[in-house]
This record gives structure tokens, sequence and C-alpha cells, in this order.
């Protein structure tokens, strides 16, 4: 009932902020005594009686009415909404409350009542704990104050809530601007502490992304160096020996006259002595910066959970990115006499460090695959003398796997290809069609696409009418209507796409628009990317691919691996790190068999058969990819499963 009178009043009200100015002042200054005594009221701390008294003076309001003196009409009415809006809080009715403040700021945002609106908003969202309108409104207020010292109340209210949020960022950024004010009112005490409560919140702060943010944020200014100081801390607790030397290293160079460069170059000489003391040392040389640094960073984690709980063996990690890493490999060896090299990850890095490499007589185990292998397995014998590994699973093989599934399992004969105008796909349907011959079955046809496309369908129409050229049929025909609009009955049974995940989407979706209805999708390992659903949605349900990880698998090793791997790192591992994973595994072996060097490590390394990887059961031969299993992979439901009755 009262809520209803109030709403009641108060459309008289807004009648009345659109009077000219010429209006008659006569109903304003016989309701100003009333608007006094709210104003009274409220100071008491009577808010029924504030609510009663702005009602009066709303309904003493008439449509013809104008300003007071000389207080404007707009200023009245917003001093009275915020009167009553404050009287509504403390009287805990807080829609109420919400209303009357909410419709200050829609309609006079440019009063001397909006920011404290802004404010009291905020206070109430705070209160009922919905810490993202509570911002929102004290960011009003801050930005309604006239005057530094009226914002301060809201920003410290918003540090808290930035901080509660996880937005470090504005919470410094706040704390620099209240520092800023004391430093210009030239109280030097207050300024202290506020950098001493900068400099608490971010040693508080344990999430690397958070002070990664900071840190670029105040590029080359306080608390960058504090940000970077912290990392390097957080990533030596972690055992991050990288990431804590690369954090170091930004800080002197970003701050090289400040009061802690000495004990940060301390750290680093430091932390150079105690790996050169363990026992033995493996290299890490992976794209960590770049356009493959994703790939570089992942296989560098999972080599970093393979070596926990071997505190004898130490890790020294460069950036195969960095040229000089590569060119000055030979001194890296002898500096830290490394037992192996994990890495590198792209092939023109794998043929530069080859060289000294083989020099040093140091194995370097790549966590990938050789690109463009031959269709045929390797020559049983491969190069004995040679110190590079592969430990990942060609394209090719994976091909082969997919082609012998389809033809023996399936029972598919009748083959397409759709492939991306590249060497890698070439050779995928190339190993996939040798395959699916060599157990009887038939490629029809293998049609190319560039392979930047989205629109497939010139490939499609090369598809059918190559299908139609064999076994396809269309008819029978539709009177008035043309041939390409009669039925058409595919003649194969399944789709080869070595592609992307991203255009096996997108060529689901398409095939489907077109008729190609219950054709089996077949696909490679790069489909294991949530592209593959963005694009395909449900139209990629029942794809089966061949891929060398899957981190949902039952396999105790594997549950074992995920679980390390997330414990650290806030994701589910991918193949790189899996493979690289399984690298640093056989070279740790190696060196718990007894390899005092290179050459003994390399040794171990050529006589692995069938090692329990997480990536499957591994055999590694020098100058060689690895022998491996492929996972068979399969959409249903919406989700990747194993397929049925296999396990790889």
């Amino acid at each position: 009932m009262l809520r209803g009178v109030i709403v009641a009043g108060m459309l008289v009200l807004w009648a009345c902020f659109a009077v000219p100015s010429d209006a008659a002042p006569a109903s304003v200054q016989t309701a100003a005594p009333v608007l006094e005594a709210a104003r009274k009221a409220d100071v008491a701390g009577d808010d029924a009686r504030v609510i009663e008294l702005v009602q009066q003076w709303v309904t003493a309001q008439s449509p013809t009415a104008g300003p007071a003196g000389t207080v404007p009409p707009s200023e009245a009415a917003a001093e009275a909404l915020y009167l009553i809006g404050r009287a509504s809080a403390r009287l805990q009715r807080m829609d109420d409350a919400i209303g009357y403040l909410k419709k200050l700021l829609k309609e006079m945002p440019q009063s001397l009542w909006a920011a404290p609106a802004g404010m009291l908003l905020g206070q109430i969202y705070e209160e009922r704990g919905a810490t993202v309108e509570a911002i929102n409104y004290f960011e009003k207020a801050v930005g309604l104050h006239r005057t530094p010292e009226l914002r301060r109340p809201a920003q410290e209210r918003l540090v808290e809530l930035y901080r509660r949020s996880g937005n470090l960022v504005k919470a410094v950024e706040t704390l620099l601007a209240l520092r800023r004010l004391a430093e210009t009112a030239d109280d030097q005490a207050a300024a202290m502490a506020l950098t001493e409560q900068i400099n608490g919140l971010i040693t508080a702060d344990t999430d690397p992304g958070r002070l990664s943010r900071v840190a670029a944020a105040m590029a080359k200014r306080f608390p960058a160096d504090a940000a970077m100081l912290r990392l390097a801390v957080l990533a030596a607790d972690r055992r991050e020996p990288y990431e804590e030397e690369q954090w170091l290293r930004r800080f002197l160079a970003d701050f090289p006259r400040h009061p802690q460069v000495s004990a940060a170059e301390d750290r680093l000489q430091a932390n150079v002595a105690a790996l050169k003391a363990k026992a033995s040392v493996v290299g890490v040389l992976l794209p960590l910066s770049g356009p493959a640094r994703l790939f570089g960073v992942n296989a560098l984690r999972g080599a970093q959970v393979a070596l926990e709980g071997h505190e004898t063996i130490g890790i020294a990690v460069r950036d195969s990115h960095d040229a000089a890493a590569l060119e000055t490999g030979e001194k890296w060896v002898d500096e830290f006499d490394l037992a192996a090299v994990i890495g590198p990850l792209l092939s023109r890095e794998m043929e530069r460090a080859a060289v000294w490499a083989q020099r040093e007589e140091v194995p370097l185990i790549n966590p990938g695959a050789p690109v463009g292998s031959a269709v045929a397995p390797a020559e049983p014998d491969g190069d004995a003398g040679s110190y590079l590994f592969w430990n990942g699973l060609t394209l090719a093989d994976q091909a082969r796997t997919i082609a012998g599934y389809a033809v023996t399992d399936r029972g598919l004969m009748r083959f397409m290809a759709l492939y991306p105008d590249a060497p890698y796909a070439r050779t995928a349907v190339e190993a996939f069609s040798a395959r699916v011959r060599q157990l009887g079955g038939e490629v029809i046809a293998a049609i190319s696409y560039p392979g930047d496309s989205t629109d497939f369908s010139a490939a499609l129409r090369a598809l059918k009418n190559a299908d139609l050229a064999r076994y396809g049929t269309i008819g029978p025909p539709i009177e008035g209507k043309p041939p390409d609009d009669w039925p058409y009955t595919p003649g194969f049974d399944a789709v080869f796409l070595p592609g992307g995940a991203e255009a096996g989407g997108m060529i689901a979706a398409q095939l489907v628009f077109q008729g190609y209805d219950g054709i089996q999708l077949l696909g490679a390992g790069d489909w294991n990317r949530p592209e593959l659903f963005a694009y395909g949605g449900r139209f990629v349900e029942g794809a089966v691919f061949a891929d060398g990880f899957f981190a949902k698998s039952d396999a105790p090793p594997v549950r074992e691996f995920v679980r390390r791997y997330q414990a650290r790192y806030p994701e589910e591992p991918d193949l790189f790190a899996a493979q690289a994973y399984d690298a640093m595994r056989m070279v740790i072996s190696a060196i718990e068999q007894g390899a005092r060097d290179g050459q003994d490590v390399r040794d171990y390394l050529s006589g692995i058969k069938r090692f329990p990887g997480v990536t499957g059961p591994t055999t590694l031969a020098p100058g060689q990819a690895a022998e491996k299993q492929p996972f068979l992979m399969q959409i249903r439901n919406g989700k990747l499963a194993p397929v049925a009755g296999r396990t790889s």
C-alpha cells in the first residue's frame, strides 16, 4: 500500500521536471518548508518521517510549478529522491531504495545528488553480495564526484571489490590514484601507506595471470617491479626455472637502477650454480615465444611434470625461437654437461640443432613427429649412428590407422578424400589411400581445396562429379527441375578429412546440407580441438579420427599424468605435453639405469621397445619417427570417447 502511494506521488514529481523556467514558483515556495523539514528529519535519523514529508512535498507540486528561489526544480527533485532513497535503505526497504536512486541517476545524472546516489547504490549492492553491480555504482560515484576528496570513499571501496573479484590491475590503478592525491596534498605518510598497501596486494596474490597483467599494465613503472619479483618467487616455488629466469631478466632490463637489482642478479647466478651441481642435467629446447609458443609451452610443462620427484636431475631450458639459442647450442651442452635435449619441436630448428647434437654426441628427442614422413615405414635399421629421435605420431601413421579401422573393423570399402592443398595433407592422403588399396578398398577421388577456405562448395561439387562418374546415382527425374536438383545417392561409404578441426567441422555441416547424410566422417589428430564442435556441432556426431593421446582415458598411467599435470597447471594436457612427458621419462629411465653421458643415453633410447607411455606403447629408433599405435576416437552424444572395443 505504502509503496503504491510513493510511486503514485513520484509520477507527479516526474511531471515537474519538464516545467518551463519562467513558470510561477508559488507552489514550490509553499512546499519548500516541507522539504526543509524532510532534511531535518534525515539529519535526526527519523526515516519514516523523511518518507512522509517527501511524499507531502511531492503532493504539493503541480504540473505548472516552477523553481523556488535559486534552487532548480531538478535539484530539489533529485534531493527528494536521494532523501527518500536513503530513508528507505535505512528501513531495509531495499527495493524501494534502489528504485528511487536509480531513477535519480537516470533522469538527473548531472545533479549534485547523483554521486551520493551512486555511492549509496554501491553500498546496497555490496551488502547484498552483488559485486559486479556494486563496482558499477561505485565507479559511477567516482566519475560523478567533482572533487578528489569526495571520490576517495568510493575509490577505497572499489579497491576491496576489485581485489575480491580478481581484478588486481584495477585495484592497483585505484590505489595509485589515491596515492597521487596524497602526494598532491603533500601527505607523505598517506602516500607511503598506500605504497605499502599496493605491495601488500601483490605479495598476497598467488595467481600468475593476475600478476602478469599488472606487470604488463604498469610497464616499467611501479608496481610492475613488485609484480615481476613476485612472479619470479612463485615460479621458483612451482619449480619452473625458465619462468623464474625470464621474470628476473625482465625485471633487470626494465628497472636497471632498482634497489633489488643485486639480489635478482645473485638469484640468477645461484640458480645456475645449483643446476650445475646436479648429478645430471637434461636440456629442453622448445619454441617458448613466437607463433609456435603454445605448443612449446605445453611440451615444457609436460617435461617438468615428468621431472617431479627426481631431485638429482636438473633441467636447463632455452627458447628455440631465439636464433642465438640454436647457434650456441654447443656451448650450452658443454656448460651444463647435458645428458640429452628434449626438443626442438619444429623441423627447421631440428635441422639446425642436429649439427651440434651430432658433434657433441648429445641426443635430441623431438616431442613431435618428422614432417613429411614417407608413406611407407622407414627402413628397419634406420640411421643407427644418429642422435636424433622423434617421439611424435606422424600424420601418415594416423592416416594408415584410420584406414585400417574403416576397412577392417567397419567393412567400408569406397572412400573420398577432401584435403587442404598442403604437403602434410597430401602425405596423409597418400598414406590413407595406400592402406585402403592394400586392404582391398578403393579411394574414388582425392580432391584438394585452398588451405584458407571457409566455403567448400566447389570441392564438394567436384566430389559429387567424381562420384557420379563411378558409383553415385542421380534420379529419378523431377519434372520442371534441372538434374542438379534431382535426388542424388552417393556411391561411397566415407570421406577422409585430414585438415584441421575448424575445416573438418565446416565441411561436416556443408556435407549434410548438400545431401550426404549417413556418410562416415574420418579425420586425424588435429580434430581433437574445441573448434571441431564449434563449427561442426551436431553434424560431426559419429565422426571417427586417430590421435596420439586421449586425456580422458581410463588407463591408470594417463589418469595419473593428467592428475599431476592439472595439479600444477589450470588446463588439460594436450598431445605435445604428453609426448614431452614420455620423452623426459625415457631420459630419466636411461639416467637411472646408469647412463653417464649423451652417448649412453642415445644407446639406451635406441633399445627402447614398447615403452609404457601415456601416448601408448612406444618404440624408438635413431633417425626415425617413433613407432606408436594411435588412439581411435569417436564423437558420441557430442563428446569424445574411445572407439568401442578399442583402447588404441
